[in-house]
């Protein structure tokens, strides 16, 4: 049976509206962006040289462009649930700026950051390809914009695109092994070992370059962010910041972490160096600012 795409296009508002998209705030998200002004951004967007290993580096000119064609474009402002654990929502979203946490509740209520993303990033796709309830909250943490895009826009892209089918499922199994790894590494390696881990594995893919040659981390990821990545109390981490500061290995301040020896970092996460070939940081992207973030009107 054929689709019906306005009526597809009018569940996935709903569904939208039905999910955390109905809480305070509601409001100003239901409020359209000028369409002059969205068409402006997602033209920025099929420009912009975006970091390694988001869904939209991946992808070709053309794929790229089919893509960002599809769905709603909105704004998000900081602390916006876009999307909340538990609910049965099956949209999928683009990000073209800004930053969002992954987390999920844990067995004794508390709450575990498991990732965060970043414009170029595709989220929600695992709901939007099975159909299940949401694994996880994703929360914008700075104004975050996107392209929204309904389950059935997915998996017609992707059915006429191999291409792009391709570079979706990298994403999936590039996110899938830092689950494995993380998982390993909670079980056998040390609260030390596991944020030199978490720091190097945020350089691979958010890193930028400084130009005193240090790797800067542009992102709001507060300390307390960072232990519920790791995975440790907070003193304990604070503690492995504290030994990584004083050896020169990074520097800290306000939501702000900068890599000032990545061979250093690397030795204290026990990976040793880059296997010939395999580069230790990415470029930083073109169409970006001096901290790597990607800048869209």
């Amino acid at each position: 049976m054929m689709s019906n795409p306005t009526r597809e296009a009018a569940d996935t508002q709903e569904m939208i509206e039905r999910s955390s998209l109905g809480a305070p705030g509601a409001v100003r998200l239901r409020q359209r962006t000028s369409h002059q002004r969205a068409d402006a951004i997602v033209e920025r967007a099929q420009q912009v040289r975006w970091p390694e290993r988001t869904l939209l580096s991946r992808l070709p000119p053309d794929s790229r462009r089919g893509l960002l064609a599809l769905g709603e474009f909105r704004e998000f402002p900081p602390s916006t649930q876009i999307i909340r654990e538990g609910d049965q929502t099956t949209f999928a979203l683009v990000l073209l700026s800004g930053w969002a946490k992954v987390t999920a509740l844990t067995d004794d209520g508390g709450v575990a950051l498991l990732a965060v993303r970043h414009g170029g990033d595709l989220i929600g796709e695992f709901s939007a390809i099975d159909g299940k309830p949401r694994g996880s909250t994703i929360t914008a943490v700075s104004q975050v914009r996107a392209k929204v895009l309904s389950s059935d826009e997915l998996a017609s892209y992707l059915a006429a695109d191999p291409t792009a089918t391709a570079a979706v499922s990298q994403t999936i199994v590039a996110k899938t092994r830092f689950s494995i790894r993380r998982r390993v590494e909670f079980a056998g390696c040390s609260v030390a070992v596991r944020v030199a881990r978490v720091l190097v594995e945020l350089d691979r893919a958010y890193g930028s370059d400084r130009p005193d040659g240090a790797r800067l981390l542009d992102m709001p990821l507060t300390q307390a962010d960072l232990s519920a990545l790791v995975g440790a109390k907070d003193p304990t981490v604070h503690k492995a910041l504290r030994e990584l500061r004083s050896r020169g290995v990074i520097e800290t301040g306000y939501r702000r972490f900068a890599i000032l020896d990545l061979a250093a970092l690397r030795e204290a996460a026990g990976l040793g160096q880059p296997h010939s070939g395999q580069q230790a940081t990415s470029s930083p992207a073109e169409g970006t600012g001096p901290t790597g973030a990607v800048h869209l009107p």
